[in-house]
């Protein structure tokens, strides 16, 4: 457990890479769109960026991570010998790069959105959906305007260029990947059925990442029977909406700095067990109902309002507490709104808290619970621990630990 200094030091550093994202979405991203502007009016910018503001200026995670695996890997002297072939290696790598990411994620809500209905972006308010898909639209478009005009100038060789862009089209597909497996695969018409199959050749879960997580989904294909291919559905499916989003910022630095060595198989393996574990926590928090509003301020998550609780259940997204709760065999609440097959919101806002205490009673929370800390435990021997970062590492794995939604279902 690392100390509150850790914390406090660690917020303070999010909260400022929050205000140099903001510095340069305001400086530089929107001049790159307003070349464009059609209008007198000059709204292009807000109806495209607002989003991207309000997030990336709110402790943002992605870019704070780029960050600090830059500031994990400066100890060792193959990446400290690689910088000094860049001409402004802390602008590229401090600033510049955590851009990226935190554009990319929000491409990713914006999205998400849409397709789960968060936000009140509903499938009856066309205007709201118009804007995320046009803005999320051309907000990808202009990352990569941007990649060419900032990111371009800060490398030593045209090929990394090609690197950064092919690395950048990656993450982007296999978010998009992950939503076809979560709207065609993970849901509950395919629990019933039993009908998910793979090919024999998987070209998502490599060797490494096998290696890494493959104990914890045998485990719970273990506690399953019979639903073995569905849960190797999800797992791959988290992977490729969530996990390789950490795993590419390692994977980004390691290619530009030409990185081999020690350190990279196992801090690969770090990212993408933290990545398995904040995924499994927001599956959980799903579940975490108050009647209390200002309770309900505090739950809110980063792409949800505080009206988006049951978002899974509500899409019949079949999610790890839902997995555990539906393999235990009851029939109740839950199980009636999966049946029926038709999205009710009215129905969920009806008996919020009788569908918590009963996926709580199936032992479906506190299975991903349980999981989720054994993802934390694992993640953290994959560190370093003479290195002046693991500390802030240590700390961001120690919310599986203790959490804003664990306290609800107390």
């Amino acid at each position: 457990m690392e100390t509150p200094k850790i914390r406090t030091e660690r917020i303070q550093e999010m909260e400022a890479i929050g205000i140099e994202m903001v510095h340069e979405l305001e400086n530089v991203l929107a001049p790159i769109l307003q070349r464009y502007e059609l209008f007198q009016d000059e709204q292009l910018v807000p109806y495209c960026l607002e989003f991207l503001k309000s997030k990336s200026g709110n402790k943002p995670l992605r870019a704070y991570f780029f960050k600090k695996t830059y500031d994990y890997h400066l100890v060792y002297p193959e990446i400290r010998t690689a910088i000094k072939k860049f001409p402004l290696p802390e602008r590229l790598f401090t600033q510049k790069l955590p851009f990226v990411f935190e554009i990319v994620i929000v491409i990713q809500y914006l999205h998400n959105q849409i397709l789960d209905e968060k936000y009140e972006i509903r499938r009856f308010n066309h205007g709201a959906v118009c804007r995320n898909l046009i803005s999320s639209n051309i907000l990808r478009e202009a990352l990569f305007l941007y990649l060419e005009q900032e990111i371009a100038p800060l490398l030593h060789r045209p090929e990394q260029f090609q690197v950064l862009q092919a690395t950048v089209r990656k993450l982007l597909l296999w978010v998009d990947l992950g939503q076809r497996i979560d709207k065609e695969y993970n849901h509950y018409q395919h629990w019933k059925a039993g009908s998910v199959s793979f090919t024999v050749h998987n070209p998502i879960l490599d060797h490494l990442a096998l290696e890494t997580i493959g104990e914890t989904i045998r485990q719970v294909q273990k506690d399953i029977p019979g639903k073995e291919e569905f849960v190797m559905a999800y797992f791959q499916r988290i992977y490729l909406t969530n996990v390789y989003f950490f795993r590419c910022m390692a994977e980004l630095l390691f290619d530009l700095c030409e990185y081999e060595g020690p350190q990279a198989t196992g801090y690969q393996q770090f990212t993408m067990l933290y990545g398995y574990m904040l995924q499994i926590i927001n599956d959980y928090a799903d579940f975490a109902y108050t009647d209390d509003p200002e309770e309900r301020e505090k739950l809110k998550a980063s792409a949800k309002s505080t009206t988006d609780f049951f978002s899974d259940l509500y899409n019949f997204n079949i999610t790890l507490p839902l997995i555990y709760h539906l393999a235990e065999g009851g029939r109740r609440n839950i199980e009636a709104y999966l049946e029926g097959g038709v999205k009710r919101k009215k129905l969920l806002t009806l008996y919020p808290r009788q569908i918590m205490q009963e996926i709580v009673k199936s032992g479906g929370i506190h299975a991903a619970i349980r999981i989720s800390r054994e993802c934390s435990k694992s993640a953290e021997t994959f560190l370093d621990d003479t290195n002046p970062a693991t500390p802030y590492f240590r700390d961001m794995c120690a919310m599986a630990m203790f959490n804003k939604f664990y306290k609800i279902f107390k």
